[in-house]
This record gives C-alpha cells, sequence and structure tokens, in this order.
C-alpha cells in the first residue's frame, strides 16, 4: 500500500481541529483536503478528515491565531450584531403596529358611538318635523271653534273670513305640502 500524500497528512496540527483553521473552504462547506482526498479515492483518506468540533482554545472565547480565524470570527460577530438589530427593530415595528391599532380601534369605538347618538338625534328631529307637519296640516283642515253661539248674521262674515285665510295661504286646501 503506497504511503499517503504529504498534503493531506499535518503533523503539526492535531487531527480534532475545526474548519476554521487555515485551510480553505471549497464547494459544500468541506476543506481542500477533503475535497482532494475524496476526489483521489485513496484509502488513506481517513487520515485527512477534519473534524467539526472546535478547538478548546476556541471555546474559551481567545481570538483565534490564524488571520483567516479572526475574520471568520469578526464576520460572525457583525452578523450575530446586525441579526439582534433586526430583531430589535422588528420588536419595536411590531409595538408600534400594535399601538396604532389599539388606537385605532378606540378611534372606532368612538366614532361609531358618535354615529349612533347622529341617528338617534336624526329620528328625533324627524320626529318633530312630522309631528308639526301632522299639526299643520290637521289645523288647517279643523274650523276654528266659534267663539260663542253662531247667529245667523254671523254665518256670512265666518264665510268672508275663511276667504281672507285662503288668501293668506292659511285657508284649508286640497294640496297637502311637506
Amino acid at each position: 500500500m503506497p504511503s499517503p500524500p504529504t498534503s493531506f497528512v499535518v503533523p503539526s496540527q492535531p487531527p480534532h481541529r475545526s474548519h476554521h483553521s487555515s485551510q480553505s473552504l471549497g464547494h459544500g462547506g468541506h476543506s481542500l483536503s477533503e475535497a482532494s482526498a475524496s476526489a483521489s479515492g485513496s484509502a488513506s483518506t481517513s487520515l485527512a478528515v477534519v473534524h467539526d468540533t472546535p478547538s478548546p482554545v476556541n471555546q474559551e472565547g481567545t481570538p483565534p491565531t490564524d488571520p483567516e480565524g479572526g475574520v471568520i470570527e469578526d464576520k460572525r460577530r457583525r452578523n450575530t450584531a446586525a441579526s439582534a438589530r433586526f430583531r430589535i427593530k422588528k420588536k419595536q415595528k411590531t409595538l408600534n403596529l400594535e399601538r396604532t391599532v389599539n388606537d385605532l380601534s378606540g378611534r372606532v369605538e368612538e366614532l361609531e358611538h358618535e354615529a349612533s347618538e347622529l341617528r338617534r338625534e336624526n329620528g328625533w328631529l324627524k320626529e318633530i318635523v312630522m309631528l308639526k307637519s301632522r299639526q299643520r296640516v290637521e289645523g288647517l283642515s279643523l274650523p276654528d271653534p266659534p267663539s260663542g253661539p253662531p247667529d245667523e248674521g254671523d254665518e256670512g262674515d265666518d264665510k268672508d273670513k275663511d276667504e281672507d285665510k285662503e288668501d293668506r295661504g292659511e285657508g284649508s286646501s286640497t294640496g297637502k305640502t311637506r
């Protein structure tokens, strides 16, 4: 069996090193050593597999020693901060919309109450107009009650008074106006 290629075995690095090491990433998030090992199809590819567990040094929160790892970590931090800002803005927008909904709901209730009061008032006014109109119609069609016992000479005077009322538009008429 041939010995594994030297590009696959890195004795200075422990096998549990994360892909955030100085190896560049290929397609699908795999390291280039994994990609080249799978492409060659040799039996020694298991030696070149990089594990995804982070090193104990990175777990403690110390910055990585590689410059590329620092860039990745900085990018992750910026992304986390941007995500937090987005969540805060989204929460504020939601709260503002809820406040607007509450305000508008209160306004709707006020307007509905005002509309019902105006409908009630409109009904009252219509009743008043109808009563006045009825009184006017009934008052015009009813003859004035005589003040005393009717005399034979007063009947002619009453006819003259009725004609005077009709001339002024106060007498009985066949047409009704509303």
